[in-house]
Order: C-alpha cells, then sequence, then structure tokens
C-alpha cells in the first residue's frame, strides 16, 4: 500500500523532502535502503517515567479487576491484537514452556482478535486460566502488575510499548525485528529471534522475580537516560535549525 500511495498518490513527495526523521537506527537504515540520501535525525519516542502514585493506582485498578494478578508473577503483552504482533504464537509458546504459577496477562485494542477470542483459543487448548485476556479500553496501562513484558513481533519502527513498559522498571522479551537489540547491552531484557523466543522466554521466567525487579531497575535508569522527551526534542531542534540554515530561502 504504502509503495502504490508513493507512485500514484504523492510522487515525488519523498525524494523532495529536506530531510528524515528516525526513531532508530534501524528505521535510519530503511530509509537509506530505500535510496534516500537527504540528512537523517535518529531521535527515538520519548517516554516518560511514571511516579510512584500513578503506579500504585494502576496497581490498584487491575488487582480489583484481576484478582489474581496479586497472587503471582504477571508476564505482561500489551499492545494491538493483531497477527503483525504473533499474538496467538505467543500464546502456544506461553502454554509450552510458561511456568504455571505465573499468569500471562493480554491487554490492548482489538482488532484480527477480540479477548473472548483469545480466551477460547487458551480454552480450547485445556489451560483455562493461564492467559486472560482484556480489551485496555477504559483501564489504565497494566504495566504496574508485570514482572516481565512480552512482544514477539514480526516488526516495529520504534515499539512504543516496549518503552513505556521499561519506563516502569519491567524487563522486556522482544523479538530482533524490533529495534531493541539494547536489551541485550544493558542487562534490561532480551532481544532474541523469533526461533529463540521459547528458550529465552523459559530462561527469563526462571531467573525469578528479585532478578527481574533489578533488570527492571537497570530498564528504568536507562530509558531516563536515553528516551525522554527533553533529549528527542533537542535533538531535533538542532536538527531542523540545520536544515534551515543550509535552505536560506526556507523563512518559516
Amino acid at each position: 500500500k504504502k509503495a502504490l500511495a508513493r507512485l500514484v498518490i504523492h510522487p515525488g513527495a519523498f525524494e523532495a523532502v529536506d530531510g528524515w526523521h528516525a526513531t532508530s537506527l534501524e528505521e535510519f537504515n530503511a530509509v537509506r535502503r530505500l535510496g534516500f540520501q537527504q540528512p537523517v535525525c535518529v531521535a527515538p519516542n520519548g517516554v516518560s517515567i511514571p511516579t510512584a502514585q500513578e503506579m500504585a493506582a494502576a496497581a490498584v485498578h487491575w488487582h480489583e479487576v484481576l484478582p489474581s494478578s496479586a497472587q503471582g508473577p504477571v508476564a505482561l503483552f500489551y499492545s494491538r491484537f493483531h497477527q503483525k504482533k504473533r499474538l496467538l504464537e505467543l500464546i502456544d509458546v506461553w502454554l509450552d514452556v510458561g511456568p504455571r504459577d505465573w499468569l500471562l496477562l493480554v491487554v490492548g485494542i482489538p482488532e484480527d482478535y477480540t479477548p473472548k477470542m483469545i480466551e477460547d483459543y487458551v480454552l480450547r487448548a485445556g489451560h483455562s486460566g493461564r492467559v486472560r485476556a482484556y480489551d485496555g479500553a477504559g483501564h489504565p496501562p497494566p504495566y504496574a502488575v508485570a514482572s516481565l513484558f512480552l512482544l514477539p513481533s514480526h516488526g516495529e519502527n520504534f515499539g512504543q510499548s516496549i518503552a513505556e513498559a521499561l519506563a516502569h522498571g519491567v524487563p522486556a522479551l522482544v523479538t530482533d525485528t524490533t529495534p531493541w537489540s539494547g536489551l541485550n547491552k544493558t542487562g534490561s531484557g532480551w532481544c532474541v529471534p523469533w526461533g529463540d523466543y521459547a528458550a529465552a522466554l523459559h530462561a527469563a521466567t526462571s531467573e525469578g522475580v528479585d532478578s527481574l525487579y533489578r533488570r527492571g531497575s537497570i530498564a528504568r535508569e536507562w530509558v531516563a537516560r536515553e528516551f525522554s522527551w527533553n533529549k528527542s526534542a533537542r535533538a531535533l531542534s538542532d536538527f531542523y535549525s540545520g536544515l534551515r540554515v543550509k535552505d536560506p530561502s526556507n523563512s518559516t
């Protein structure tokens, strides 16, 4: 669809731009692979660190909605219910290698699947209660009740929910088709090929919640340092200023 739009709906528009904003090095490389040579500013989306009060209120809400979320460790999927996110494949892996004393909480925007479809899928597999699914509308983000965040997506330009989970102090396990290899370097989680996801999930949940909590603390510090709105805004402001200098005819 995008290729068709480039040719038919706005031909020449991309070629005419003075610069590009990429949210990751992977997105920068995608721009270059398409043949565009204009300057590129790599500035990730910003993310805010939640307050203790916000975290506590969200935890209370989810413990009331789902009492079992207060009774044991929770792994969280928080994203669109779309095939791109490998949601059903994640559930299959969870039912195969996920620990019995953990709960997989699935929350998001129904698209290809609804919460009922997901829970019926789990019921047909004979594992009722090991996965609970909710439409995220009307609920605060559920990061506060999670010990581990899971997103085995086929691909993400950035992955805002990953950044948000880390900002909430939740380590993440994602696929290497997302631009989050820094998880491995910082100890904030794991970024692995899909073929290794099941083994990584087993290893992550076997660490224990105390170890995951320590990883989450590292994650929060990393996000606060590298993914603040102020840092991204400064990078973009400097980039735009440079473009104006190069084009003195641009008075706006």
